[in-house]
């Protein structure tokens, strides 16, 4: 059956909860995952039957990594792909570089898995969608500054892997998207600062915005709604927000004294950007009230 979105990683904290709303707002999806029987307990943890799962979900188990694995569940032609993989950390006893990751390259491998696989589909026309794009990247790599001058030594420092990784991400995504004939229908680059996790807000609390990273797709018609650089992303208390330029994407999600934001940022050529943003901004901050928030974000989205 053909899918409205695929969803590599699915088993991840952020990805777990969009499968999970996409199937109980009545759509179809395929994921990826290493361990079925995990995704399944998951699912029901998050309120989707087995009869929805077993109606609604195609799995398909085995490496992000490779590319014929990757195929088989973009067979399915989504309209859209979501992915979440990125790899655990541990603390090394270096002094230059206190953070190592288990995987040091998952993230960026998997992009170009991705890109290979539609390639193949495409070519052999055994697809009739080109999917929209939607990763998990981070803040760091955007033509115009994203992050507060104080925290980019720290960057440099703590996560010199995992931004290496999610360069490569990045990289790859976008030498697909602007090729003459692209696999892409477009992409959605998600640039988290950190994600967080805690008690669900109601969707009035997040706000989304986007800029777009590539002058090809960009509309004379249609005006980018602007960014913020945010410096605090600890719900455990409130911080001064400094250095704030109106120039990268902000999802803003806070109480009255103690916000909790994420940075993103995207691009795209003719599909519904508030859409997937404000739908995968949602999923993120895991900040609905009741299923019925999520219904009317998805039900506004151009692509589900």
């Amino acid at each position: 059956m053909a899918v409205k979105a695929a969803f590599i990683g699915a088993c991840g904290a952020t990805l777990r909860h969009v499968l999970a709303w996409t199937l109980l707002d009545g759509h179809k999806a395929a994921a990826l995952v290493r361990d079925n029987s995990k995704l399944k307990r998951i699912l029901l943890d998050l309120g989707v039957s087995e009869k929805i799962q077993q109606s609604q979900l195609i799995v398909v188990e085995g490496s992000s990594r490779d590319v014929s694995t990757v195929r088989n569940l973009l067979l399915n032609d989504p309209e859209i792909i979501f992915s979440g993989i990125t790899s655990t950390w541990k603390l090394r006893f270096n002094p230059f570089h206190p953070i190592a990751m288990d995987d040091a390259s998952i993230t960026g491998d998997s992009a170009a898995a991705v890109m290979q696989a539609l390639k193949d589909l495409v070519s052999t026309n055994s697809i009739t969608n080109l999917p929209i794009y939607a990763p998990i990247s981070s803040t760091g790599h955007g033509s115009r500054r994203d992050q507060p001058r104080s925290l980019m030594p720290l960057y440099w420092w703590l996560l010199k892997e995992a931004q290496a990784d999610t360069a490569v991400l990045e990289r790859v995504t976008r030498e697909a998207a602007t090729q003459k004939q692209s696999c892409l229908g477009g992409y959605v680059m998600l640039r988290p600062p950190l994600l967080t996790d805690g008690e669900m807000k109601g969707t009035k609390e997040v706000r989304a915005g986007w800029i777009w990273e590539d002058d090809i797709f960009r509309k004379s018609d249609e005006q980018e709604t602007g960014v913020k650089i945010a410096c605090d992303i600890d719900p455990k208390g409130p911080e001064k927000h400094s250095d704030r330029r109106r120039d990268l994407v902000i999802l803003d999600h806070h109480d009255d004294d103690e916000p909790i934001e994420a940075a993103c940022i995207c691009t795209n050529r003719s599909f519904d950007v508030a859409g997937i943003i404000g739908l995968y901004a949602s999923c993120m901050a895991q900040n609905s009230k009741d299923t019925e928030d999520i219904n009317k974000i998805i039900s506004q989205c151009s692509f589900l």
